[in-house]
């Protein structure tokens, strides 16, 4: 049985097509969905310069926002449909993996641009 399911999202184009799949897996198996987003500021040393520090912080804050919208989107139109989201200021790959240990969820349901957009980010 599925408990829930993670969507992860950059807010993109593909992002959003894949969020109708996720919304649909989530409905048929009575499962939570969980909305994610990760965002990565690199800083090198423990003293953040202040520019770096609002960037973050406006970084986690338009996050939020867009998450909150999505959210009460999604419930609008599936009353039925538990939603939460999650942000993290952390490399997507680790957020994710931490993510899914303390969720416990077994699918994950995203959209990537593909070998090219994603060679990027793995590399």
């Amino acid at each position: 049985m599925i408990k829930s399911i993670i969507f992860p999202t950059d807010f993109s184009e593909n992002a959003r097509i894949a969020m109708a799949y996720a919304i649909e897996m989530a409905e048929k198996t009575h499962s939570k969905l969980l909305l994610f987003h990760s965002y990565w500021v690199p800083v090198s040393n423990k003293e953040t310069p202040k520019p770096m520090l609002d960037e973050m912080n406006q970084e986690r804050k338009t996050a939020l926002e867009k998450l909150e919208l999505i959210k009460n989107d999604i419930q609008k139109l599936y009353q039925n449909l538990e939603v939460e989201f999650q942000i993290s200021n952390d490399l997507f790959v680790h957020a994710l993996a931490e993510l899914i240990k303390d969720s416990r969820s077994h699918m994950i349901v995203m959209g990537t641009k593909g070998e090219k957009g994603l060679k990027g980010v793995v590399l």
